[in-house]
């Protein structure tokens, strides 16, 4: 798809680009929204760069009430205490057929494949190691 429509394309547009397309990638469209580094070069081209937020799931997982917190605060809302924000966090718990299931070793392997140069990508767009 990338090699004929190219890659923005193929992640954004797939569904419009034709039927050969559609049935290849109808199933893939969880798999394309981790590729961030395209949506985040979209938005670039009309936001400046101190506009967005970018908020990783690994510190939302971490400390969920203080990367809320520094969400509002970018977004110019009013501030939630930590209890607050714990509590609004709280309405939205993980499902319980997900808590503490680990995936497949080979699993993966071929998502870390998939993602390294999108995830390269958008480490170098926000200055992110």
């Amino acid at each position: 798809c990338s090699s004929k429509h190219g890659e923005r394309a193929c992640v954004l547009l797939f569904e419009s680009l034709g039927m050969e397309e559609e049935k290849v990638f109808y199933h893939c469209d969880q798999l394309l929204r981790g590729t961030y580094s395209v949506y985040v070069e979209g938005w670039l081209r009309f936001f400046p760069r101190e506009a967005l937020l970018v908020v990783k799931s690994e510190d939302m997982f971490a400390d969920g009430p203080g990367t809320m917190r520094k969400v509002l605060a970018h977004a110019g809302l009013k501030d939630l205490d930590a209890a607050q924000a714990a509590d609004l966090l709280g309405r939205y718990p993980i499902p319980k057929h997900v808590k503490g299931r680990q995936m497949l070793p080979e699993a993966r392997q071929i998502l870390t494949e998939f993602y390294a140069p999108y995830n390269k990508r958008l480490a170098d767009i926000l200055k992110d190691p």
